[in-house]
């Protein structure tokens, strides 16, 4: 399977399409699989993911890390808090 991936490989401007992502499926024969790596959105573009949670007082108390774009239908690592990039501070 690594090997056809990466023969498949997309160019930064095909790859935010959503003619990249259907290429990708027929090639593959499924569902692309872009999960290892957090990401708050997906090569398709799409920033809505379909993931899994629990709630406590109205808030969420947890959620899964495997999610599924809401555009496209691939699976992909969800972020959390610590995923965030921490911010660069300019001392004067």
């Amino acid at each position: 399977m690594f090997a056809k991936i990466k023969k498949f490989r997309l160019s930064a401007k095909i790859a935010a399409s959503k003619e990249a992502v259907e290429a990708y499926r027929k090639y593959m024969g499924g569902i692309a699989d872009y999960s290892g790596i957090p990401t708050h959105e997906c090569i398709c573009g799409c920033n809505v993911f379909k993931i899994v949670a629990a709630f406590e007082d109205y808030e969420i108390a947890w959620h899964s890390l495997v999610g599924y774009c809401y555009g496209c239908g691939a699976k992909v690592t969800v972020p959390c808090e610590i995923d965030r990039p921490e911010e660069s501070y300019v001392t004067v």
